[in-house]
């Protein structure tokens, strides 16, 4: 959605000559339901995060930040990434 919906806000935004931070919070968007478990396909947070900057890289604009969510515990909510967890990994964290 960030592909269809992000240029023309920003296009708006400008029009109007206000000025804004411009965040991208990919973590809550992209969350499904996998083997009973809350998760997020890594490559969906990933791939939103891109297109942030790449729209904001179009219309000449600064991305202002991204929000992410970490913790010190052993648990796991993303799928994919580096490690390539699957669904049925997740039940192990």
């Amino acid at each position: 959605k960030v592909a269809e919906h992000l240029p023309k806000l920003v296009r708006a935004v400008q029009k109007e000559g206000r000025s804004v931070v411009w965040s991208s919070d990919p973590m809550h968007g992209n969350t499904i339901e996998a083997a009973g478990y809350k998760t997020r396909p890594f490559d969906r947070i990933l791939k939103e995060v891109q297109t942030f900057f790449e729209v904001h890289r179009a219309e000449g604009t600064h991305p202002g930040g991204i929000h992410v969510e970490m913790t010190g515990k052993n648990v796991t909510e993303c799928t994919g990434g580096a490690r390539a967890i699957t669904a049925e990994e997740l039940q192990d964290r």
